[in-house]
C-alpha cells in the first residue's frame, strides 16, 4: 500500500503554561491501599451481588419508585446543562474562546438527543440499579466526541482493577499531571453476544472481541471506553432504597391482595353459625356450591335463602330439643376496617420516600400543602438533596469526561430550578431601602427579571459613568451633601469639612463612638484600624461628592481596605505559625471565610429584627415581639450549621497535620467517635449560647434607647444605619476562637490516636497584642497523661480541668483570645517502631476508644431511662468528677428546653430562667460547687452568683439579696445546681421557706431538673427523711416508689416535681 492511500491522524501535544510543574510525590506514585480484589483472581468478573432484573420489576411494579426516581431524574440533570467560568476574573479572549467550544461540545455529545437527556437516563439507571453507564467515544486527539447511554444495565460485568499499574496523564487547567492506577474491564452479554470495553481513562488498545490488551489493532476492533456511575460504596454500587425491597414488595402484594378482593371477592364475608343442630352434607353442599357461583361483578345482586325443619322430621339437621337457631354474623366491616392494608401502604410509601429525603410535594402523594410550607420543603430538598447530587454529577463530566480538553477557565455545570420567594425578595429589598442601599440597576435588574426580559445598566449621567451602582439614598441627599459647587481639588482632610463638603454626622458620630470603645478597651490595632477607616471613609464621601460632579472612582477606598485586612491576617498567621500552630496561613484564611459567613448570618438576622419591629411604638409591644421572634428565628440553625460544617471539614485536616509533626509519618484518617458527636454537641451549644446573647443584646439595646428618651423607630433605624450589634466584630472575635479551638481538638484527637505520644504539656504563647492571661503563664509548662486534664484556677478562683486550651468546660474569659496550645510528649522507643507496628497501635487506639465510648454513652441512655449502672446500688452517690461532667447534648437538645416549659411563666421569664440555668451548668462543669441565681418573675430581671467557692454550697450575693428584698413575697424564683444530680437538700427547703421562693429549681449536672415549693408548714425532721429516700430512689430509678415517697413529702410541707 502506497503512503498515499495510508490512513492519516494528526497529533496534538498539550503542554502546560506553567514554568514549573507538581512537585515529584516522595514515596509512591500510586494507591498503596488494600483492596478485596486481593482475594480473588484478578481475572474473575465480579458477580452481581442483587438481581438487577428484580430491581427492575420491582420499580415497574411500585406505587412510589417510579415517582422518587423520576423526582431525581429530572431536579438533577433534567433543567439542563450549562457553561460558568471557573474562577470570577476579568474575561479575556482565551476564557470566551473556551466557553464557545464547551458550549459546542456539549451540544454535540450526541446527536440522537439532547446532551441532557443522556443524564437524565444515568440518573434514572443509577437510582434503579445503584450504577448506571454511558459509552465513551473519542476522536485522534483522545478527547471525547460522543456519549451513548447503555439501556440494558443489568447485561454489563466487570472485574476487579487489574495488575498492572498504568501510567495516565491527568490534565488540571492546562497542566499535565501524571499517575499510575490499575484499570478494570466491562462486559455486556445480551442473547448469547459479548462486547468487551475498557475502563474510561485506560490508554491501552482492548480487542472488543475477546477482552484482550494489543499493540496494534484495527481501529473497527479497538474497544471503547466506559464510564460508570456509582451510587454509595461496591464497584456495582449500593442502591438507595435496598433496605426498602421488603416494604415495596409488601406493598406490591397488598395491591395484588386488594385487586384480587374486588375482582373474585375471596374474602369470608360472613359467618353462619348453627346452634341446636347439624348441617346435612347436602345442605352444605348446596351452601358451598351457592359461595363459589357468586363471586365477582354476577354475584352482586345474588341473594340465598336458607331453610329449616323441624328436628324430629326427616329434615337436613340432625339434633335433639328444639329447633335449631341460625345465626348470620356480617365479616365485611371487620375485614375492611383498614381498608385493606391501606394504613401498611400508606407506612410502606413514607419508608421508601425517605430512603430518597424527598417531601410528598415531590412525589404527588399529597395536597396538604400551602405556598409557605411548599417553598420551605423545596429550599431544604434543593440544598441537602439535589445540589450535592448535581455537584457529584458535574465532577465526574469535568474531571473524568471532558478532562481531555485541558479546559483551563470554563466548566459544565447542571441546571437547578428558580425556587426564589418573590415574597421573601419583596421584604429584603423593602429593608435594603430603608437602609439607603438599594441602587437604580438593582431595581431596574428585579423588574426586568420579573417581567422575563433582558437587563441593561443605565448609562452615565451628570458625567458619571456609574451612577447606576449609586444607592439612590444618596442620590437623592445630593444637595444637602456640599454647600456650594466648588470643583477645586484639596489636599486637606478635617473632621467636618473638606472641599466645601460635610462629613455627615451619623457617620462621623458612629465612627467616633467605635474608636472610644476600641480605645477604653486598650486594643491598639482596633484603634487604628477605626482611625484608619474613618480617614478613609471621610475622603470617600468627598470623593462621592466630587464623582457626582466630575466622574471620579472610589478604588482607593477599597485597595485601603484590603490591603490593611490582608496585613492583618498576614500578622496572625506568622504569630500563630511562630508559636506552633499548624497550617497556620490556611487557618486563618478559613477563619476570615468563616467570619464572612457568621456575619451575613448576624446582618440577615439584624435586618429581619428591623422588619418586625417595623411599625411598633411601645417597649411592651417591642419586647413582646422580639420573644416571639427569637423564638422563631432561623439564625440558630444557620449558625449550627455553619460551625459543624467548619469543625468537620478543618478538625481531621489539622489533626492529619499535628501527628504528622509529632510522629512524621502516621496519618490521621478518620476521627474518633467521640469526636465526631463532640462537633455536633458543641455546634448546637455553641448556637444556642449566641442566640441567648443576641437576644439579651438586643434587649438591653433597645430599653437603654427607650430610656434616652428615643422611639422605637429610632432605635430600629440605629440598628440597621449604625451597626450597632457590631455583627463583625462578633462574628470575627467568634470565628478567631473556635478556629483556635479547632486546633486544640484536632491537636487533641491527633495526640489521643498517636501510640507514641504518652503526655502533653501546655504551651503558653502570648496573646495576640493583648495582656497575657498570669493564670495562663503560669500554667506554661505543666505535663499531665495525655488522656488526663489539666488543672487551671480560674480567674474567678475556681478550679477547671481541660483536656486542652479552650476547652468548652472552661468559661468565655479564659476561652476567647486564648493562644495556648498543646505540646506532645513522646517515647523515644515507640516512635523507634516500624511504620506498620504504630499504625497498627493507631487502629487498636481508635477502635477500644470507640467501644470505651459506647458504653458510656449505653451508661447514658441507661440513665436517661431510670436504670441505675448497679441495680444493688441504692446507696447515695459520692462526688465523682466524671459524673460532674454536664451531658453537654442533653443540656442543648430540645427536651431539656421544653422541660422548662412545664414550670408555667411567660416566654420571657421562662427563656431567663433556662439561660441562668445553662450558664451556671457550663460554668460549674467538672466541679463541686454551686451556682446561685434569683430570678423575679414579675419583671423578667434576673442576678447571678458565680464567685462563690465552697464545696456543695451557695450563698446568695449584695445584688440578689437586693433583687430579692425590692421584690414582692413569693415572686422570686431560686436556682442552683447540684454537681451529682441530686435531689434538693434540707437546708435547700429551710432557705426556700425563709426567702420566700415562688419555688425553687435544682439544676443536675446530668440534665435532671427538680421544683421544689413550700405547700405549707415543714415538718423538717419527715421532710428530711423523704428527701433523702428520694435522692436513693431516683438514683436507682425506681419511679414507681418515687412517686409514692413524693406524696409523703408533700404532706409535709414541701411539693417536689422531678423533670
Amino acid at each position: 500500500m502506497s503512503d498515499k492511500n495510508m490512513p492519516r491522524a494528526e497529533v496534538k501535544v498539550i503542554q502546560s503554561s506553567f514554568d514549573t510543574f507538581q512537585s515529584p510525590i516522595k514515596k509512591s506514585e500510586k494507591s498503596e491501599q488494600l483492596d478485596p480484589a486481593v482475594n480473588v483472581s484478578a481475572s474473575e468478573w465480579i458477580p452481581h451481588r442483587i438481581d438487577m432484573n428484580g430491581l427492575r420489576e420491582l420499580v415497574e411494579t411500585s406505587t412510589i419508585l417510579p415517582q422518587c426516581i423520576k423526582a431525581y431524574k429530572n431536579n438533577i440533570a433534567g433543567f439542563g446543562i450549562s457553561v460558568e467560568y471557573i474562577d470570577d476574573i476579568e474575561e479575556n479572549e482565551e476564557m470566551k474562546a473556551e466557553w464557545v467550544a464547551l458550549e459546542r461540545i456539549l451540544s454535540l455529545l450526541n446527536l440522537d438527543t439532547d446532551t441532557k437527556e443522556v443524564f437524565e437516563k444515568v440518573v434514572k439507571a443509577r437510582e434503579t440499579f445503584g450504577i448506571s453507564y454511558i459509552e465513551c467515544i473519542r476522536n485522534f486527539n483522545g478527547e471525547v466526541v460522543e456519549i451513548q447511554f447503555i439501556n440494558d444495565t443489568p447485561s454489563v460485568h466487570m472485574t476487579y482493577p487489574q495488575e498492572p499499574y498504568i501510567d495516565m496523564d491527568y490534565l488540571y487547567r492546562g497542566e499535565k499531571i501524571s499517575r499510575k492506577r490499575k484499570f478494570r474491564k466491562f462486559k455486556q452479554e445480551i442473547a448469547g453476544k459479548t462486547v468487551y470495553f475498557k475502563e474510561f481513562g485506560d490508554p491501552r488498545i482492548m480487542d472488543k472481541r475477546n477482552g484482550q490488551y494489543v499493540d496494534n489493532l484495527e481501529i473497527d476492533y479497538q474497544a471503547n471506553e466506559l464510564l460508570d456511575f456509582v451510587e454509595g460504596d461496591g464497584y456495582y454500587g449500593t442502591v438507595r432504597w435496598i433496605g426498602q425491597v421488603i416494604v415495596v414488595d409488601g406493598n406490591y402484594r397488598a395491591e395484588l391482595l386488594n385487586n384480587n378482593y374486588f375482582r373474585n371477592g375471596r374474602h369470608t364475608p360472613m359467618m353462619i353459625i348453627v346452634k341446636g343442630g347439624t348441617l346435612s352434607d347436602e345442605s352444605f353442599n348446596k351452601l358451598k356450591s351457592y359461595m363459589n357461583d357468586i363471586k365477582g361483578e354476577n354475584g352482586q345482586h345474588a341473594f340465598m335463602i336458607l331453610e329449616t325443619e323441624k328436628t324430629e322430621s326427616t329434615a337436613d339437621f340432625e339434633s335433639g330439643g328444639t329447633g335449631p337457631d341460625i345465626e348470620i354474623k356480617d365479616l365485611a366491616n371487620i375485614l375492611q376496617k383498614d381498608e385493606l392494608f391501606q394504613e401498611y401502604q400508606e407506612n410502606g410509601r413514607k419508608k421508601v420516600q425517605s430512603s430518597f429525603l424527598l417531601p410528598d410535594l415531590y412525589t404527588g402523594y399529597t395536597t396538604d400543602f400551602n405556598r409557605a410550607t411548599a417553598q420551605t420543603a423545596m429550599e431544604i430538598t434543593e440544598k441537602q438533596v439535589f445540589q450535592p447530587e448535581r455537584a457529584s454529577l458535574a465532577w465526574i463530566v469535568n474531571n473524568k469526561l471532558l478532562n481531555g480538553y485541558g479546559f483551563k477557565y470554563v466548566k459544565a455545570v447542571f441546571d437547578a430550578p428558580d425556587i426564589t420567594n418573590p415574597d421573601d425578595i419583596m421584604k429584603i429589598l423593602n429593608v435594603t431601602e430603608r437602609a439607603g442601599g438599594m441602587t437604580m440597576n438593582d431595581a431596574r435588574k428585579l423588574t426586568m427579571d420579573t417581567l422575563g426580559l433582558e437587563s441593561e445598566d443605565y448609562p452615565g449621567a451628570f458625567n458619571m459613568d456609574d451612577i447606576g451602582n449609586v444607592p439612590l439614598a444618596v442620590i437623592k441627599s445630593i444637595p444637602a451633601l456640599y454647600n456650594h459647587g466648588n470643583d477645586e481639588d484639596s489636599g486637606h482632610i478635617d473632621d467636618t469639612t473638606a472641599d466645601g463638603f460635610i462629613i455627615g454626622d451619623d457617620v462621623k458620630r458612629g465612627l467616633d463612638e467605635q474608636i472610644e470603645k476600641a480605645e477604653r478597651a486598650r486594643e491598639d490595632e482596633i484603634v487604628s484600624v477605626m482611625k484608619e477607616v474613618r480617614k478613609t471613609l471621610q475622603w470617600a464621601v468627598i470623593q462621592m461628592c466630587k464623582c457626582i460632579i466630575k466622574g471620579h472612582d472610589c478604588s482607593k477606598l477599597l485597595e485601603s481596605i484590603n490591603a490593611y485586612i490582608a496585613k492583618a491576617d498576614d500578622n496572625l498567621s506568622e504569630e500563630l505559625a511562630n508559636a506552633g500552630y499548624v497550617d497556620a496561613k490556611d487557618s486563618v484564611s478559613n477563619a476570615s471565610g468563616l467570619e464572612d459567613d457568621l456575619s451575613n448570618i448576624l446582618t440577615d438576622q439584624t435586618a429581619r429584627i428591623a422588619e418586625a419591629l417595623e411599625g411598633v411604638t411601645t417597649l411592651a409591644s417591642a419586647e413582646k415581639i422580639l420573644d416571639a421572634f427569637f423564638d422563631d428565628d432561623s439564625a440558630k440553625d444557620e449558625i449550627r450549621t455553619l460551625f459543624s460544617n467548619f469543625y468537620m471539614e478543618h478538625v481531621l485536616g489539622c489533626a492529619d497535620s499535628y501527628i504528622r509533626e509529632s510522629s512524621g509519618d502516621l496519618v490521621v484518617t478518620q476521627l474518633r467517635k467521640r469526636t465526631s458527636v463532640w462537633i455536633n454537641d458543641w455546634s448546637d451549644e455553641l448556637s444556642d449560647l449566641m442566640q441567648l446573647n443576641a437576644e439579651d443584646d438586643i434587649g438591653r439595646k433597645l430599653k437603654a434607647s427607650i430610656d434616652e428618651g428615643k422611639s422605637v423607630a429610632d432605635f430600629t433605624r440605629e440598628l440597621i444605619a449604625d451597626g450597632i450589634r457590631n455583627e463583625q466584630y462578633t462574628a470575627r472575635r467568634a470565628a478567631v476562637t473556635e478556629m483556635l479551638r479547632c486546633h486544640s481538638v484536632a491537636h487533641d484527637e491527633a495526640m489521643a490516636q498517636d501510640p507514641a505520644v504518652v503526655k502533653k504539656k501546655w504551651v503558653h504563647t502570648g496573646g495576640y497584642k493583648n495582656q497575657p492571661r498570669a493564670n495562663h503563664v503560669a500554667m506554661d509548662g505543666q505535663i499531665v497523661d495525655k488522656d488526663k486534664p489539666f488543672k487551671l484556677t480560674g480567674a474567678d478562683g475556681v478550679t477547671y480541668y481541660p483536656m486542652y486550651p479552650r476547652d468548652p468546660i472552661l468559661p468565655a474569659g479564659e476561652s476567647i483570645n486564648c493562644k495556648c496550645l498543646s505540646q506532645a510528649i513522646a517515647d523515644e522507643e515507640i516512635l523507634g517502631m516500624s511504620l506498620e507496628e504504630r499504625q497498627k497501635m493507631q487502629q487498636k487506639i481508635i477502635d477500644e476508644d470507640d467501644g470505651l465510648w459506647e458504653k458510656e454513652l449505653n451508661t447514658k441512655n441507661k440513665a436517661k431511662a431510670g436504670i441505675g449502672a448497679d441495680e444493688a446500688e441504692s446507696s447515695k452517690p459520692k462526688f465523682d468528677y466524671k459524673q460532674s461532667v454536664i451531658d453537654r447534648k442533653q443540656i442543648a437538645s430540645a427536651d431539656y428546653q421544653n422541660k422548662f416549659n412545664n414550670l408555667g411563666e411567660n416566654k420571657k421569664v421562662t427563656r431567663s430562667i433556662r439561660a441562668k440555668t445553662k450558664e451556671m451548668l457550663r460554668h460549674r462543669s467538672g466541679t463541686n460547687y454551686e451556682d446561685l441565681a434569683y430570678i423575679n418573675t414579675k419583671t423578667g430581671k434576673s442576678v447571678i452568683n458565680k464567685s462563690y467557692n465552697r464545696t456543695a454550697s451557695a450563698k446568695p450575693s449584695k445584688a440578689m439579696t437586693k433583687l430579692l428584698k425590692d421584690a414582692d413575697e413569693y415572686t422570686v424564683v431560686g436556682v442552683h445546681n447540684h454537681p451529682n444530680s441530686t435531689t434538693p437538700s434540707i437546708n435547700d427547703i429551710r432557705a426556700a421557706e425563709t426567702r420566700k421562693y415562688k419555688y425553687g429549681l435544682v439544676a443536675g449536672h446530668n440534665g435532671t431538673i427538680c421544683k421544689y415549693t413550700i405547700n405549707g408548714p415543714v415538718n423538717y425532721i419527715n421532710a428530711d427523711i423523704y428527701l433523702e429516700k428520694a435522692n436513693a430512689l431516683l438514683y436507682n430509678g425506681d419511679i414507681d416508689s418515687l412517686k409514692v415517697t413524693l406524696e409523703e413529702l408533700s404532706k409535709n410541707g414541701v411539693d417536689l416535681e422531678v423533670f
